[in-house]
């Protein structure tokens, strides 16, 4: 992983935002947000996760292990497409 933050980051300065995502999230205080915010944060997460790999809102659905309502209910209350 460093070689490749070394190759793929043009500036000389590695940053947190510059790592992983699962790496820079597990870098952020947990003093932000209540647990509720941040339950649903993980959520939208895995969610928006799902979408980019699967196109189909029901395959989505099903990797995720939720029905294809709820997760339609969902995108819309966060009002994602």
């Amino acid at each position: 992983m460093i070689e490749n933050m070394i190759v793929s980051v043009p500036s000389t300065l590695i940053e947190p935002h510059h790592l992983p995502q699962h790496i820079y999230d597990s870098t952020l205080p947990w003093s932000h947000g209540t647990l509720k915010q941040r339950v649903e944060e993980f959520e939208k997460r895995m969610i928006q996760e799902a979408l980019e790999k699967h196109k189909s809102l029901r395959k989505a659905a099903a990797i995720l292990g939720v029905d294809h309502s709820t997760l339609v209910k969902k995108l819309k209350r966060w009002q994602l497409n």
